[in-house]
């Protein structure tokens, strides 16, 4: 009988034999797998012996990985690489070829601007605890990431580094004029310094206080090749429908908590506007789930603010109407009610 690819899906095990604790992955991630340790140099049964794997055939799976399952990944592949950057290989083979709407979506923006709004569904397409927002200081602009989840910033280098290339790999796509001005990264270096140069064009800050990448404001607003307005809005309403089918079928606890961190002035409304459900809907679902959607609110804007006071470039005015704040003495109010000390106080204790 022939082996049938599509139903083939590898399980990884957290440890234990708990089939709530598995983490599943399809053949498209397999396969990106496998010429991935190909190009680094080791054995694609070497990397799923390190991180522990059941390979079984079902239905397939197109889950993402949880912060855990990646978090072992990325040691295992770290550790066997020996001729090239494990996460800068990964993400060069990066790739919507099962979410052809992205690539409709980039191809068709009119500018580098519009085009960089692909950012706001990464964590959809990608891995749903990841972080990703801008900021434009004067001539720049800022593009920060973190791994994160429930309010709690996690530690996986290699996985900052891959975002970090995906993120360069679009913008080189749409807009190939552009040049990065820095790039600076909280961990310490796990290559050598023409590695990241390579890669990047760039030598990056290492022992930051942020992941973030550095380009001139002026790019944004020039026109685009192939720019289509018609298309264009098809694709981000196809992608807004994949949104709306995430928070279906997975916790809706954590679709709303990207979209609250993504866009902190956020209501309910607004929530339940773009995933398509009542009000009355979306409360129950997240009751089931054992939280309101007032405390992931609070929780996601409390986490975005620290985030926010850790840069000192961005006064607490501005923090606060980023926030959604009406004005600062309002921000005040609630930022003292979750972390118990002012803002100004808590941005001096760093």
């Amino acid at each position: 009988m022939p082996m049938i690819l599509r139903c083939l899906y590898i399980t990884i095990w957290k440890h234990w034999p708990d089939l709530h604790a598995m983490t599943s992955f399809n053949t498209h991630d397999i396969a990106r797998l496998a010429k991935v340790a190909t190009l680094c140099g080791f054995d694609m049964d070497a990397l799923l012996a390190e991180i522990g794997v059941f390979a079984s055939a079902c239905s397939g799976s197109d889950g993402s990985w949880d912060a855990e399952a990646l978090g072992r990944l990325y040691a295992a592949g770290l550790k066997l690489s020996l001729q090239d950057h494990f996460p800068f290989v990964l993400g060069e083979l990066f790739l919507f070829d099962r979410i052809p709407e992205a690539d409709i979506f980039l191809a068709t923006s009119a500018t580098l601007q519009e085009a960089l709004s692909i950012l706001c569904y990464l964590p959809f397409l990608l891995q749903p605890d990841t972080l990703i927002w801008t900021e434009v200081h004067g001539d720049e602009l800022h593009i920060f990431s973190e791994l994160q989840q429930s309010g709690l910033r996690l530690a996986n280098p290699g996985f900052i580094e891959t975002v970090f290339v995906v993120i360069w790999r679009l913008i080189r796509q749409v807009a190939p004029f552009s040049d990065i001005k820095s790039l600076c990264f909280r961990h310490e270096s796990l290559q050598s310094a023409t590695h990241y140069s390579r890669q990047f064009g760039s030598a990056p800050i290492f022992a930051a206080s942020f992941n973030r990448l550095t380009l001139a404001s002026d790019c944004l607003l020039q026109p685009l090749c192939g720019a289509s307005p018609g298309l264009h809005a098809q694709a981000r309403l196809l992608l807004e429908k994949r949104v709306q089918r995430q928070g279906l079928r997975g916790r809706l606890e954590q679709v709303v908590e990207v979209m609250v961190k993504q866009h902190p002035a956020t209501s309910l409304l607004d929530v339940c506007e773009r995933l398509g459900l009542e009000p009355r809907s979306l409360q129950r679902r997240l009751k089931e789930e054992g939280v309101t959607f007032n405390e992931v609110h609070a929780r996601s804007r409390f986490y975005m603010a620290r985030l926010l006071l850790s840069d000192p470039g961005i006064d607490i005015e501005s923090i606060a109407e980023k926030l959604g704040f009406a004005d600062r003495h309002s921000f005040s109010r609630s930022f003292s009610k979750w972390a118990g000390i002012s803002p100004s106080r808590y941005r001096i204790q760093g």
